[in-house]
């Protein structure tokens, strides 16, 4: 996280307070004026007195602008770069969700067509059954028949050879 440690380091040096080098303490105000004078002279020369934190505001002011700025600017990038994480774990989760109500509807459609399979295999194995005992039931028919032609013509053959 680059733009997270360059935010907080932007953010911690707009925090610091700005003072001038140079504070004076308590009471000090009750001072001649040729020291006052005397001081003035030396802070234009660069010395570090009020006048100097004065010229100096300016560009700590400037400073201060580019590092917030940097900061507007860093902040900006990431609160994008979080709504389009955001947007994009939205849309996964999302095929993510239509993925699994897929998945469940083929599951569906399976156990149904397997609930189909077993019916029409019973259903079939049934018939077949049906079929079979049928056709026992016509060959027992036809074989008691064949046996009582049989038995007929026997006794027909048996009946013309005695008279």
């Amino acid at each position: 996280m680059d733009h997270t440690s360059s935010l907080v380091s932007a953010w911690t040096a707009m925090e610091q307070p700005h003072t001038c080098p140079r504070e004076s303490p308590h009471g000090a105000h009750k001072v001649k004026a040729s020291q006052v004078e005397g001081e003035q002279t030396s802070d234009r020369l660069g010395n570090n007195g009020d006048l100097g934190c004065a010229l100096r505001d300016p560009e700590q002011s400037l400073f201060s602008s580019v590092r917030q700025l940097h900061f507007k600017t860093s902040l900006l990038e990431m609160v994008e770069e979080l709504r389009m994480r955001r947007e994009s774990e939205r849309h996964f989760e999302e095929k993510f969700n239509q993925m699994i109500t897929e998945k469940q509807e083929l599951e569906w459609q399976k156990e149904t067509l397997a609930s189909k399979r077993e019916s029409l295999l019973r259903e079939h194995l049934e018939e077949i059954t049906k079929i079979n005992k049928q056709f026992k039931s016509k060959l027992e028919s036809l074989e008691a028949e064949k046996l009582s032609v049989h038995s007929l013509g026997k006794k027909l053959a048996d009946q013309s050879k005695s008279p």
